[in-house]
């Protein structure tokens, strides 16, 4: 057990210059975001300095609630893949097993956040049933 990477969502590749030196000293992976609105050539920057995985968020506004795949985040896809050595995960809106499922068809991984938070509050069992729930749906 430990940490492979950190993912520090207001960070810009611009200012994390001492942070990503030391991720490479010890070998973790520093994974950024990269947004619907992100213009090519910003999109371009974050895939080069991004490490692990690029956390791609699948639509504007905050994290938490679920949003159906839509038609725009596969074309994001298509489109960040062009620029990306690593593999894309998607996240926010990704509340739920059939939003995962939606969205593991045309991503290289899932992110559920908020929804694995809002179940801690019910206690360890809830987050085990969400954890089960999310399994079953990618194992389909």
């Amino acid at each position: 057990m430990g940490v492979d990477g950190l993912i520090i969502p207001d960070l810009p590749p611009e200012e994390a210059r001492p942070l990503a030196d030391a991720c490479a000293q010890h070998d973790l992976a520093l994974i950024y975001l990269v947004a619907p609105n992100s213009s090519a050539n910003r999109l371009a920057r974050i895939a080069a300095e991004t490490r692990g995985f690029l956390y791609v968020v699948s639509h504007l506004g905050t994290t938490g609630g679920e949003h159906a795949l839509q038609d725009a985040l596969v074309d994001q896809l298509a489109q960040i893949r062009h620029h990306a050595h690593t593999p894309l995960a998607v996240g926010f809106g990704v509340a739920g097993p059939e939003a995962a499922r939606q969205v593991a068809q045309v991503a290289d991984g899932v992110i559920v956040g908020s929804a694995i938070v809002e179940r801690a509050a019910q206690g360890p069992e809830a987050v085990r049933d969400l954890v089960s729930e999310l399994r079953s749906a990618l194992a389909r």
